[in-house]
């Protein structure tokens, strides 16, 4: 085994504190989720995944500009409540004017994850999981390159969570809670 791998292989199995993970990080040529103290290496994306998640930003960027909230892609961290998890989601809308570090944002409105064979699972289970305790969220996508599908789970305002499946069919996709919609034809463009 090469050394680079090794050295790797000894970060990935050791436990960190946040402290320790935001330092690794910035330093490191590979991304990493953090769960609890330890690390997971993020695998690379495939251009189909890239150019969804650039398209869902196109259609949503002007509208959320116009509501004065940020949206952001793949390379900004999503602090969970409890600091115990950090995910970096393939897309995400938030209120939130600033942030603690230039690096980590720590509440959303929409999460949107492109699913892969190697995420898929994780994608729609474990992060579901994981995302609903953020108190703002009111809609996780998932959005199935493969099948052209949109699956989009929505919280209403008593908490309750309901899951609608689109696909290019159904026109558009409408965040009503948000007021944004997206043309699912453009999503897959």
């Amino acid at each position: 085994m090469a050394k680079e791998q090794v050295m790797q292989k000894e970060v990935l199995e050791k436990v960190m504190t946040e402290e320790e993970y935001i330092a690794y990080e910035m330093a490191s040529e590979v991304r990493h989720e953090y769960i609890n103290g330890k690390l997971i290496e993020m695998p690379g994306e495939s251009t189909t995944n890239n150019e969804i998640a650039l398209n869902i930003a196109l259609l949503l960027k002007k509208q959320v500009k116009e509501k004065s909230w940020r949206l952001f892609r793949h390379d900004v961290k999503l602090k969970l409540p409890g600091g115990k998890v950090y995910f970096y989601p393939d897309l995400f809308i938030t209120q939130e004017e600033s942030s603690t570090t230039k690096f980590v944002v720590e509440s959303a409105l929409l999460v949107a994850e492109i699913l892969s064979g190697s995420t898929r699972h994780f994608d729609m289970f474990d992060k579901y999981l994981q995302y609903r305790q953020i108190p703002e969220l009111r809609y996780y996508l998932l959005v199935e390159p493969s099948k052209r599908l949109i699956t989009l789970c929505e919280k209403d305002d008593n908490g309750e969570w309901s899951t609608e499946l689109f696909d290019e069919k159904d026109g558009l996709v409408s965040l009503k809670y948000l007021g944004l919609e997206m043309n699912i034809s453009a999503v897959f463009e």
